[in-house]
């Protein structure tokens, strides 16, 4: 079972070291002329950014990666959720006061953070919600439903029923200050 904080930054960088992730990484700054695709810049520092993951670094397809310079970067990831929380590596678009506000009870809490999971994983804020994303995560059915009525009835999220027996649709809203 995977949980969530499972992969640490050190286990993560070791795999960036991986002869496959390597090869496809000259692959795509090779495909992108050895510069910024938002920029152009070629004299700074690159980056391959991943822009949808895919399980290990090397199994993301060639499409879902662009080159970006360090700045570039930088700002794609601005506005998300940090990439690290003691030492071990996350993802994510949901912002920290989303989640204080999502963590009043054991159960939104851990629906908030298997939405925020899901929404890292498929880039979207919109989404049919998957049950086996939660039981990777360790979430049982009633926990699931509990913490999706809890936030839904915080308005930090919107639910669409799609019928009996079938996932809903869940919208996840930014907080206004």
């Amino acid at each position: 079972m995977i949980r969530l904080f499972d992969l640490s930054m050190s286990a993560y960088i070791e795999k960036l070291k991986d002869p496959r992730w390597q090869k496809l990484r000259l692959e795509a700054l090779s495909r992108d002329d050895w510069s910024c695709v938002k920029c152009g810049n070629n004299r700074d520092q690159l980056h391959v950014h991943h822009k949808k993951y895919h399980g290990d670094p090397w199994e993301t397809p060639l499409e879902d990666m662009e080159t970006l310079c360090k700045n570039c970067h930088n700002k794609t990831h601005t506005g998300r959720f940090k990439s690290r929380v003691n030492g071990k590596f996350i993802r994510g678009p949901i912002e920290l006061k989303w989640m204080k506000r999502a963590s009043k009870t054991r159960s939104s809490a851990l629906c908030g953070m298997a939405l925020w999971y899901q929404a890292g994983l498929e880039r979207k804020l919109r989404f049919k919600v998957s049950p086996k994303k939660f039981r990777k995560l360790g979430i049982e059915n009633k926990v699931r439903y509990t913490g999706l009525r809890i936030l839904h009835d915080s308005g930090l999220i919107t639910l669409e029923p799609q019928g009996r027996g079938k996932c809903p649709i869940v919208t996840l809203h930014y907080i206004q200050n």
